[in-house]
This record gives structure tokens, sequence and C-alpha cells, in this order.
């Protein structure tokens, strides 16, 4: 009998190494009633985090990484890992209530979490809402080129309107110049202000966005050469997309449970009890 030397049911993943911020979990209040909460902070730079947290709770900042890309850095070398825009960065609807997720969609069908902890499917609502529930959730994974690794991933997550529509813009207008490559070509995540109205003035957020630093021409000369690599190597197709497809699953299983008290204090504040009392 032959003697086993691989485990079957194991599904290869990509290891989120760190992650990249820009923002955060602020101050802690107390609300009349005496329930602790944290306010959220916006940075108009980005921060490279580990996946270890201090004493507080807080991501510990990355020292190493930082100190390569200098104080307050508004754009990173990147790679991303796909040519499929969905897998480098799922992006979809969703609510949290307290500390849970409690609705996903996608504009038109909504999976919402029932009290023992099942998920219903069911049509969306968002868009007959005068306010909507939900928020636009991405979550870019990229290879950062300042880290010096290979293997490990840093997971950028936001929930900006503006962000998401980015993003996802700026992936398929590169695959429409590259015909469809998008990993391995060097980019750059941007970090950049935005003048935005509302009822009380004027205010500046920053919203983030992919860019090709260089010309068209130069750019469909990397897809060409990427192409040419690709063909000219022995890659086995079925089983990256094993790893693209798990990688997916990885991350919605991280940000529906793992990561939602993170996600609600720095992007959901309003749902945290005792917020709302003052």
């Amino acid at each position: 009998m032959k003697a086993p030397r691989s485990i079957k049911t194991l599904t290869p993943r990509l290891a989120e190494v760190g992650k990249i911020k820009i923002g955060g979990k602020g101050e802690e209040k107390v609300s009349r009633s005496g329930k602790k909460y944290r306010m959220p902070k916006k940075l108009d730079h980005f921060i490279i985090t580990t996946n270890e947290r201090n004493t507080r709770g807080d991501l510990i900042i990355d020292e190493a990484i930082m100190k390569k890309l200098g104080p307050e850095p508004r754009e990173l070398d990147v790679f991303l890992l796909y040519d499929d825009i969905e897998l480098n960065f799922p992006h979809y609807f969703s609510y949290y209530e307290g500390r849970q997720c409690k609705i996903r969609c996608d504009g038109e069908t909504a999976q919402v979490r029932q009290e023992d902890g099942t998920w219903v499917e069911k049509p969306c609502l968002c868009a007959t809402r005068q306010e909507p529930l939900c928020k636009p959730t991405g979550i870019l994974q990229v290879i950062l080129k300042e880290a010096q690794t290979t293997g490990g991933v840093y997971v950028f997550r936001t929930h900006s309107w503006h962000s998401v529509n980015n993003i996802v813009s700026a992936m398929r207008f590169i695959q429409q110049l590259t015909g469809g490559i998008l990993a391995g070509i060097p980019l750059k995540l941007k970090l950049l202000p935005k003048t935005m109205e509302h009822e009380g003035g004027v205010n500046t957020n920053y919203v983030v966005t992919l860019e090709y630093a260089g010309p068209p021409q130069e750019l469909q000369r990397q897809a060409v050469a990427i192409a040419q690599t690709r063909a000219s190597s022995m890659i086995e197709l079925k089983k990256l997309k094993a790893l693209e497809a798990a990688r997916v699953e990885q991350l919605d299983a991280e940000d529906v449970d793992a990561e939602a008290e993170d996600i609600v204090e720095e992007f959901f504040p309003e749902n945290q009890h005792g917020y709302k009392e003052d």
C-alpha cells in the first residue's frame, strides 16, 4: 500500500501578512449610560501594520516597512496577484449591527443573517430605502514592493464608495489596455484628496485609486512581456485558480466574523453600543 504524502482536503491559500490602512480606531469615549465605544480616526496617508495588536487592541505599525516608505506616504508600489478583478478586489454591500455582519448584498440579491447564524437569500432592499442600511465594502489584496517577501499579501479594506469605484474602474481600464492582464504589472496604490460638499459646507476626504506610472504604450509592452513569460512557463492554471478562490473565501470569512469588531469601530461607529446615546 502506498503511504499518503499529502492531505487531500487541504486548501492552499496565501497568508495575510499585514494590513494597509488610512484610518483606525480613535479615542475611547463613555456614553451617558456608561458604555464604552471608540471613535474612528481618518488619516491623509497610508500606514502599514502587522497582524499583531498592542494592549489596547490596536494593530501594531510595521516599523521596518514604514521606514522604507518614509513619513506619511500617499502612494505605494504594489503588484496584483490575479487577472480577475473580483479575485483581486472582492466588493459588495454590507451592514453591521453590534459586532456582527447582518447583511451582505450585490445591489440585487442579499444574504441576510438569521438569529441562529445561518444565512438566507432575499431580494436586496437598498435601492428602495431612502437611507440604505448597507455600505459599500472592498477588500484589495496586493504584494507590496517594499516588503521584500514573497508568499504573503497585504490587505486594504475600504467602505468608501469613491475608493471602491476608483479601484474597480482602474482595473477595468488597465485590462482594456493589456488584453486582460493585471497580475504582475507594477502599479501604484495612491491616496488622493477629494473635495466633497455636504449640508454643513465643504470638506476634504481622501480616496484611494490604482494607477500605472507610465504611458499606455509602456503598459502594453509590460503586458506583452508578462504574456510571453507565462506562455513559456509550466504554470498549472487549475491549481492557481483553486488558490485564488480559496483566498477570496478566506477574506469573506474573516470580514464576517474575525474582523467584525475592528470594522464596526472604524467604519460603522454609529452601530456601536453607546454611540447613539451621545
